[in-house]
């Protein structure tokens, strides 16, 4: 996998967390940020962005079935980042989130 995939894998995977952190942490019982608590935050939008940027984007530099593949892959990875991190996720899909950016300026 190149920079560029990895580019886009991390920022749908931290767009995906980020999205969905409010409903496991409201059936399980975690603490959950203001930021995340709320629908209409700046972290919900940037969220959303990364989501459909990154998806929408990613056909345009990747072949179809790459992406494809990556949707579910980063959905999956997005659940068991959740799932293992408990309450820690909502700090680790920020870093997750920067993390994805550095993918894209550095070359390896």
């Amino acid at each position: 996998m190149s920079n560029l995939d990895f580019f886009f894998l991390t920022l749908y995977t931290s767009g995906v967390t980020i999205i969905s952190y409010k409903n496991y942490a409201i059936q399980r019982g975690w603490p959950m940020g203001s930021m995340f608590a709320s629908d209409s935050s700046i972290l919900k939008i940037i969220g959303l962005l990364s989501i459909f940027g990154s998806a929408i984007t990613a056909f345009f530099f990747i072949k179809w079935y790459f992406v494809l593949a990556g949707l579910v892959g980063g959905w999956l990875i997005s659940g068991l980042i959740s799932a293992l991190f408990t309450k820690n996720t909502q700090y680790l899909c920020l870093l997750l989130f920067l993390v994805s950016w550095i993918f894209l300026f550095i070359k390896f």
